[in-house]
């Protein structure tokens, strides 16, 4: 039987996934609206009942990401990476930021791991795509 935690949990989890999906719909190069600080507080609370929850701390990462905090996303994503290594949302992210912060080994690395656990095509086209390309710049 699950928890009434558990279960509220559950629906936060759930709730915030769809603000996320629904922000993420917006184009990239939109500025941060007050509603994106409201998911960004509202994830710092739910991490601090669940500290070790990756996929929390991936919703933090695209939260940051949002408020363009890249710093904020990079740690939000490397947390999420540390506590599911099979995270590839967070992978991925982090293989984005490496790469726009010049960080070619670490980006190298982030890509290596899209690509080997992956499941979807696409991704595993795109992580190949960037592989090629900081390989060819080094």
């Amino acid at each position: 039987m699950t928890s009434p935690k558990t279960l509220r949990f559950s629906i936060l989890s759930l709730a915030l996934l769809a603000a996320l999906i629904t922000s993420r719909i917006v184009a990239e190069d939109a500025a941060p609206q007050p509603e994106d600080q409201r998911v960004k507080s509202v994830l710092e609370q739910s991490l601090k009942t669940d500290p070790n929850n990756s996929a929390l701390w991936a919703h933090l990462g695209f939260a940051d990401n949002k408020l363009n905090d890249v710093d904020g996303a990079q740690t939000a994503f490397e947390k999420a990476a540390a506590l599911n290594p099979q995270n590839v949302d967070a992978l991925y992210m982090l293989g984005l930021i490496y790469e726009k912060k010049k960080m070619t080994n670490e980006a190298l690395k982030a890509w290596n791991s899209v690509l080997a656990i992956s499941e979807e095509k696409w991704r595993r086209d795109v992580a190949g795509k960037h592989i090629h390309h900081l390989k060819s710049n080094e």
